[in-house]
């Protein structure tokens, strides 16, 4: 039997698009800041910012494609009010050029490097804690179908490793799954000798692999969307599946050489850098 109450949330996107249509008109603005998945009604005479972040109809349930194909195909139909169209990363600028937009311009994701630090206290404290001792630990990110951590355990469950996941569970794997807070999730991802993404659809950028990095623990993930710019701009493995135990066997013989190349790139995203990037391109004539 269907969900009713999971339905019934539904009914609220005449009130959503409502108030996409009337609260920039109730009021005079002189910009207005739209995320993708809310370009509808753009109006006029007004500066009109669009964030958009990515863009794959992949793996998700037919009410969120629709939706999702709707905001796209207005943003397209509206491109002549789109002043700015904001991008996070050079594979969605080539994405949305082929559409008309004027105006593209890359922001990088942000984050607060120091954030990611953590004593080796800290980390033996963590692996106690979960039973994570005497093996390797190989996290591969939250178990759903739309991140491949499914042919990611097959590949590597004969191996002698700790394999873990994390937040929503869609998948029966069998892996130690861990229900953490923010600052518990960065502390695992210092606490792994290695993280493998298998996204398979088109990432904007992929916050998942570039908090390992900032956390020194290498990276081997697809190439998918804007993930790719991230992983070659850090100079890590990328993931092939047929061939996945044989790379991580690489990568972990060289652990190091990793970890600190992925650093390097990892940590020049900085919030000072996002805020003068944003700044520069919202003050330009």
């Amino acid at each position: 039997m269907p969900n009713i109450r999971s339905w019934l949330k539904y009914l609220g996107v005449f009130s959503f698009f409502w108030k996409l249509y009337r609260a920039p008109r109730a009021r005079r603005y002189d910009m207005t800041f739209r995320a993708l998945e809310t370009a509808f009604f753009l109006p006029k005479d007004v500066r009109n910012v669009v964030v958009a972040h990515h863009y794959d109809l992949a793996y998700s349930n037919i009410f969120s494609r629709i939706m999702q194909f709707l905001a796209f195909k207005s943003l397209v139909w509206q491109k002549e009010r789109v002043d700015i169209l904001i991008v996070v990363s050079e594979y969605w600028k080539a994405y949305f050029e082929q559409f008309g937009f004027t105006r593209i311009e890359v922001v990088y994701n942000a984050f607060d490097i120091e954030r990611y630090r953590r004593t080796p206290e800290e980390v033996a404290r963590f692996r106690h804690r979960y039973g994570l001792e005497k093996k390797p630990v190989i996290y591969i990110g939250n178990p759903q179908k739309k991140k491949g951590t499914d042919a990611v355990y097959e590949k590597l469950v004969s191996c002698d490793v700790h394999l873990v996941t994390s937040g929503v569970k869609s998948l029966d794997i069998d892996t130690v799954h861990l229900e953490l807070s923010h600052d518990d999730y960065i502390t695992l991802l210092c606490a792994s000798d290695l993280v493998v993404l298998n996204s398979l659809f088109c990432e904007g950028w992929n916050r998942v692999a570039h908090e390992a990095l900032l956390c020194r623990t290498p990276v081997i993930g697809t190439r998918n969307g804007g993930m790719k710019e991230l992983l070659e701009g850090a100079k890590q493995k990328p993931l092939e599946i047929e061939t996945l135990s044989a790379t991580v066997d690489a990568v972990m013989a060289s652990r190091e050489h990793y970890a600190e190349a992925g650093y390097a790139f990892a940590s020049q995203f900085t919030m000072a850098r996002f805020c003068h990037r944003t700044k520069e391109i919202l003050c330009a004539e």
